[in-house]
């Protein structure tokens, strides 16, 4: 199995691995038939991901409105936040899920998930602003045991201990039933903020 990114707007592929050149972690070479930069700052930091070219959708057909929000001087504007390395592309997020922190830093979510789901405990995983602290909910199972919860908090204590101070999680909230998900299997992310907001 090869990893790649695209999306339906691009054709609806942007970049690949291939078995010659495979990047753990990466979503693979960008093809030659598009251009993607980086929409940040700084060259260094990540950034949303933009494309042109010959792979790229003209316009959403008959909405003017909505093709003008995805379009920045013929560059489309994909929602996905990365960073590129050698013609290697990266992605840690997407624009709309970024936490912004008071200190300026941003902490892309699923940067965070993708680590805190490696532990073995862990079925799912959600990060997210709980007033002005990094939460992270998570679902261990419809009924963890003892053993299960103490496991799941020294593997989160040895997390916090070696990321940087921006990605820590200062808030978790054990879930007992499993996360709503959209028909591709996706978390519905927005549910869970907003339940948390109300609380």
């Amino acid at each position: 199995m090869l990893v790649g990114y695209g999306l339906t707007e691009c054709s609806p592929v942007v970049s690949v691995n291939r078995i010659s050149n495979y990047k753990v972690n990466s979503c693979g070479e960008i093809l030659s038939c598009c251009k993607v930069r980086i929409n940040s700052e700084r060259k260094t930091l990540p950034g949303e991901v933009l494309v042109k070219g010959s792979n790229v959708m003209a316009g959403y057909y008959l909405n003017v409105d909505e093709t003008n929000k995805v379009f920045e001087d013929g560059w489309f504007r994909t929602g996905d936040i990365g960073h590129i390395n050698n013609n290697i592309l990266y992605i840690v997020g997407r624009t709309k899920n970024i936490i912004l922190l008071k200190n300026g830093e941003n902490v892309y979510p699923e940067e965070v998930e993708n680590k805190i789901k490696r532990i073995n405990s862990v079925v799912d995983a959600v990060v997210f602003d709980l007033e002005g602290l990094i939460a992270c909910e998570v679902f261990l199972g419809e009924d963890p045991s003892e053993e299960v919860l103490n496991n799941f908090r020294r593997e989160m204590q040895s997390y916090n201990r070696n990321v940087q101070a921006a990605k820590r999680i200062q808030k978790i909230i054990i879930r007992h039933m499993p996360f709503e998900k959209t028909k591709l299997s996706k978390i519905i992310r927005g549910n869970i903020i907003a339940n948390k907001q109300e609380c």
